[in-house]
């Protein structure tokens, strides 16, 4: 009886303290989320640069060991080491997010907001919008120059129009340069779009994919290896999702097949290494795929029955073209950041794997590294 009393008090404790997530990203060395009560949480940063100071040790449902917390709340009332507070109330309504060279999420109102004085982690508003989609430039590299970051990405506002805005260095005091995106092609309506080491692709509403940029490893999907300034049409149709590397880009089509193309030196491209450059969009051995991240030289995918499966660089030294179950099941989103990377399930919990050299894992300082998700976020 006492142990099932105790079992009871565990479990019901954890279900109360235990936060419900609907959306992750990841940065080269944090993580961010938004909780069913759509407040912003960061987690990570680097050396110089902490999200979060702030450690309590806390229990871990998995197993006999502990995990540390490490998390702030981007809202009212918050501060970092006690000191100040990030962002008022009437931003606790945060509707989409994007991480990389800075963090940026829009507001229930529609309105552009980003942090990037990891310092202080003050949140700056770039434009008040309406947006619905933003994506920020990953910041492919583990940069340590950080006075000479350059903060950008793209947003797409409710009308369809596709914005881009840029911050030159970091703790700059001047005002973010926004304008337009008038595209190559001004009879594309864009959807969604993906920003890679140094090439952009766009998905139009009627199925078809557009990339542009640097093409030295066939990350375009044009057939060559040219540059490419404007817009021009990947071969295929029907795309629905697209997600950009640092020189490869992925994929999916409206039968849920998942197509790469590009670098694939560590197999990032999911076909055998001996083809280190592919030129057009190749199909990855995966069905029913329903989401797919690529990032620096690692892709990631989840299929319609919640498995995860990663290739390319997966840890350290360790690197295949053959897609590789990640362990666990019933997962709906996936973020890759520079050394790690984190996966929610559909009951809205978040695991964490990979290194922990800043805590991006939300683990304790001694746990360096994690194979397999390991560390429930809450």
């Amino acid at each position: 009886m006492i142990r099932r009393l105790f079992l009871l008090y565990f479990f019901f404790t954890q279900a109360c303290t235990t936060q419900v997530w609907v959306e992750i990203a990841c940065g080269p060395q944090y993580s961010c989320a938004i909780n069913k009560q759509k407040e912003l949480w960061c987690w990570g940063g680097d050396n110089d640069y902490p999200v979060a100071r702030e450690w309590k040790e806390i229990p871990y449902i998995g197993g006999p060991r502990s995990v540390w917390q490490k998390l702030k709340l981007v809202g009212p009332d918050t501060t970092i080491n006690k000191k100040r507070t990030l962002i008022n109330a009437e931003l606790n309504d945060w509707i989409d997010l994007s991480a990389g060279s800075s963090i940026c999420a829009i507001s229930g109102n529609g309105s552009l907001w980003c942090i990037v004085d990891m310092p202080t982690t003050h949140i700056e508003l770039v434009a008040p919008g309406p947006f619905r989609s933003v994506w920020v430039d990953p910041q492919q590299e583990d940069y340590t120059h950080h006075n000479k970051r350059t903060f950008q990405g793209y947003a797409l506002k409710t009308d369809g129009s596709l914005w881009r805005f840029i911050k030159p260095t970091q703790n700059s005091t001047s005002a973010w340069q926004f304008n337009e995106v008038k595209l190559s092609n001004p009879t594309i309506n864009v959807t969604t779009m993906a920003i890679g080491g140094s090439h952009i692709c766009i998905i139009s509403s009627d199925g078809l994919m557009w990339c542009q940029g640097q093409n030295a490893a066939g990350q375009l999907g044009v057939g060559h290896e040219d540059d490419v300034n404007g817009l021009v049409q990947v071969l295929g149709k029907d795309w629905t999702t697209v997600s950009a590397g640092d020189k490869h880009t992925c994929a999916l089509k409206k039968d849920n097949s998942l197509w790469c193309f590009g670098k694939n030196h560590q197999g990032q491209v999911g076909v055998d290494q001996k083809e280190s450059i592919v030129l057009q969009p190749k199909r990855v051995s995966i069905d029913n795929v329903i989401n797919v991240v690529a990032r620096n030289n690692t892709t990631c995918a989840i299929t319609f029955n919640g498995e995860l499966f990663c290739f390319g660089w997966l840890h350290r030294n360790s690197f295949t073209a053959q897609p590789q179950l990640i362990p666990g099941q019933n997962y709906d989103a996936v973020a890759i950041g520079y050394m790690h990377t984190c996966i929610k399930s559909r009951n809205g919990l978040v695991h964490c794997f990979g290194s922990n050299y800043n805590q991006q894992l939300s683990a304790s300082p001694s746990t360096y590294d994690l194979l397999a998700p390991g560390q429930l976020v809450r």
